[in-house]
């Protein structure tokens, strides 16, 4: 995956920015992360339909045969959902740029970590920014 080193928000950008415009070079340098999701989706939905395929037709495979239609099934929706992620590009990032919009806020700055996110056990990490607030990923904060 080609990510590029380069600020994906520079100062000669700042002024399209605050008027809230996305400017051609940001769209170019984030567009590569964009397809990466896409062909990521692609690639998952490739592998559960792989999975399904031998979820069926595996016989070494001891689950008895009650259970091996629906987890098929399960599979084939989820490859579904996937394929259809990828092609329309439902991902945050696919949509953002598609809009070519920036949204920006002003005030005060505060920083938090919010409970565990699920199963994983990750934080949230929250920023107040303004009246707003914004989850960002761990590495952000």
């Amino acid at each position: 995956m080609p990510i590029h080193s380069a600020d994906p928000f520079p100062t000669d950008a700042l002024e399209a920015n605050r008027s809230g415009r996305l400017t051609k070079q940001q769209r170019d340098r984030l567009r590569p992360l964009a397809r990466y999701a896409r062909q990521s989706a692609l690639i998952g939905a490739g592998v559960l339909m792989v999975a399904s395929l031998m979820v069926l037709t595996d016989r070494q495979l001891s689950l008895p045969g009650v259970l091996r239609v629906p987890l098929a099934g399960i599979c084939v929706v989820f490859a579904a959902v996937f394929l259809l992620r990828a092609i329309i590009g439902g991902d945050a990032l696919s949509r953002d740029l598609r809009h070519m919009t920036v949204q920006s806020a002003e005030g005060p700055i505060g920083k938090h970590r919010g409970g565990s996110t699920g199963r994983s056990g990750r934080r949230a990490y929250l920023f107040d920014v303004g009246d707003g607030t914004f989850r960002a990923a761990s590495r952000a904060s």
